[in-house]
């Protein structure tokens, strides 16, 4: 995708503007000022807006908007600028951003929107020849369009089915989520952050907490996750601030709703939690730094993260199993009549005809979001999370239709029902039950089948297929390193990780610039430490980012050379148009 962009006359004239220190320092402080007033205001003074709701709501908005439009405009210029020349953004948050010229796609929501539309401008701009530089530009502010015409419908949302405060705290949330979202590996992961969010929620409304903690561990959770240096060292950070949340709400519960003796049960137990809890973090801190480098630690943790002491951080490696989608552009009518569809999704949001409901857009929101994990057709379980809040939401409208429709004198067995479920602690639990049961539900059945079928990432069989001869030549604790991008052989072989490296993208110089050559004598290193008993080389014709021969193991002649005299081929197995190499350690 990127190796034929340049930089243009238009690229190099904004650059000079966006790119200064000091506009760089004074927009980002300006937004996060804005978002510290956002936050103050939600928390302390929301509740005494009721005599001018209409006002406030707009006031919110505005600010909201403001807030992600700034933010956004910054990340308009940051994968096209090189880090060695003057990334000033990451010197004020302290991000690092590789300098791969991807153009961005948020997830969740925004997620099919933005796949398609942006792949669609690219065609068409491309086509009338204007340069890549102002493609990237309007992509972005596409992007950020829809970014903030989604806020404005998910607030519409909120506030018509939850109270003032908490409908404030969600679309924090999604300011905090989209705003430090500043390159595109970074969307990927921080979807993650989601399920945390929807955790606070779900207690907020089943037990009706009354204390700021709530919230401030929220925004907590959005910093964590926006500001840390790299994304997959996130893990650490929102893990901890969950575990420090659901203890505080252990504690919370028991204070108000128990004896003084279930008191003194919770109180000791939550201590001799924390007191495991903390050396054990800092214990899978400290082997992943020792074992791979400060620097690295981040992907070893993740990567091996099984291998460990505490299987608590195990769960969140198969959402991490892929660093970032696999663009792919559109074609055929099919994609043509998405894309008009969600034209008119969009309009329908700022001008909205009195036949539509806000069932209708959530409906389609589910409708969209569908399509793009089925057309796809990647086994990456995070994929799922592109229908996490669009199913939400369509059964919060729902049930809000359901319930309301209820007769409340009646007598019947429904009747019943809808009157016990009115209240909202009580519609809470019932709602993320149902949804828990329904969409973890649903995304097993699409990952099955997805298995199962070609995609336009690859032929899924074939790698269940060589994970079976894997599984079989090696144990579940003997190392196994891939050549490749295809990491969901370590998911379907329950495999430990030889490196660190979760693909081959930073060992071919040639392929992405700007990566250090420490990448490799790195990679070398973990082979060397690790002596994996296999080392299964993917690239092939329909794999995942590396199709092209040049891409396979023996043709990268330092790390080839440097682990020849260890392996022989012995194994290779034939699929479409090419073939995937087993070498084997000699004893």
């Amino acid at each position: 995708m990127s190796e034929d962009l340049h930089y243009g006359p238009f690229y190099q004239e904004v650059s000079q503007i966006i790119g200064s220190h000091y506009y760089s320092t004074a927009t980002t402080l300006m937004a996060l000022l804005l978002m510290f007033i956002l936050v103050c205001w939600t928390l302390f003074f929301s509740e005494k807006d009721t005599q001018s709701n209409r006002k406030s709501n707009v006031v919110f908005i505005g600010l909201g908007i403001l807030t992600l439009f700034i933010f956004r405009s910054l990340t308009f210029y940051q994968d096209l600028c090189n880090p060695d020349e003057g990334m000033h953004l990451t010197a004020v948050l302290n991000i690092l951003s590789d300098s791969r010229l991807w153009i961005s796609a948020d997830t969740t929501t925004l997620g099919p929107i933005c796949y398609l539309l942006i792949a669609f401008v690219c065609h068409v701009i491309r086509f009338i020849g204007i340069d890549c530089d102002v493609t990237f530009f309007l992509c972005r502010f596409i992007n950020t369009m829809l970014i903030i015409g989604t806020f404005c419908f998910f607030y519409r949302i909120c506030i018509k089915n939850l109270s003032l405060k908490l409908s404030r705290v969600i679309c924090l949330f999604f300011i905090f989520f989209f705003a430090f979202n500043y390159h595109f590996d970074l969307q990927a992961y921080n979807t993650e952050s989601v399920y945390v969010f929807l955790i606070t929620v779900i207690i907020y409304l089943t037990f009706k907490i009354k204390t700021n903690i709530n919230y401030w561990l929220i925004v907590l959770t959005g910093v964590l996750c926006g500001l840390l240096p790299y994304v997959k060292l996130q893990t650490i950070p929102m893990a901890f601030v969950c575990i420090l949340w659901i203890l505080y709400t252990i504690w919370d519960i028991s204070r108000t709703y128990s004896t003084p003796a279930t008191r003194l049960i919770t109180k000791r137990c939550i201590v001799f939690l924390v007191a495991i809890l903390i050396p054990t973090i800092l214990l899978v801190i400290y082997c992943s730094a020792y074992e791979h480098g400060l620097s690295r630690a981040y992907l070893c943790y993740v990567k091996n993260a099984s291998a460990h002491v505490t299987p608590l951080f195990s769960t969140l490696w198969l959402y991490n199993s892929c660093k970032a989608f696999y663009f792919f552009a559109s074609q055929g009518w099919y994609n043509s009549l998405f894309i008009l569809i969600m034209l008119s999704m969009t309009l329908f949001i700022f001008v909205r005809p009195k036949w539509t409901s806000d069932w209708f857009f959530s409906f389609l929101l589910v409708l969209l979001s569908l399509f793009a994990v089925v057309r796809v057709g990647s086994p990456f379980q995070h994929y799922m999370l592109f229908l996490s809040i669009p199913s939400l939401l369509f059964l919060i409208t729902t049930l809000r239709i359901v319930f309301r429709s209820v007769n409340t004198h009646s007598s019947n067995f429904f009747a019943k029902i809808g009157n016990f479920l009115k209240q909202e602690h009580r519609l809470s639990i019932f709602l993320v039950i149902l949804w828990l049961f329904l969409f973890r539900g649903f995304a097993g059945n699409v990952r099955e089948q997805t298995l199962s079928t070609d995609s336009l990432v690859g032929n899924n069989k074939r790698f269940s297929d060589i994970s079976r001869i894997i599984m079989q030549q090696t144990t579940p604790d003997d190392y196994i390193l891939v050549w490749g991008w295809e990491m969901r052989i370590h998911v379907y072989t329950n495999r430990r990780s030889a490196t660190a490296q979760s693909n081959i993208e930073r060992i071919w110089g040639n392929k992405y610039k700007n990566y250090p050559h420490e990448n490799v004598d790195n990679f070398i290193h973990d082979i060397k430490t690790n002596k994996p008993k296999l080392i299964v080389d993917v690239v092939a014709p329909r794999s995942f980012g590396f199709e092209e021969e040049k891409y396979a193991l023996e043709n990268h002649t330092e790390v080839w050379g440097a682990i020849k005299n260890d392996y022989e081929l012995t194994d290779i197995y034939p699929v479409d148009g090419g073939s995937f190499k087993i070498y084997t350690r000699k004893k």
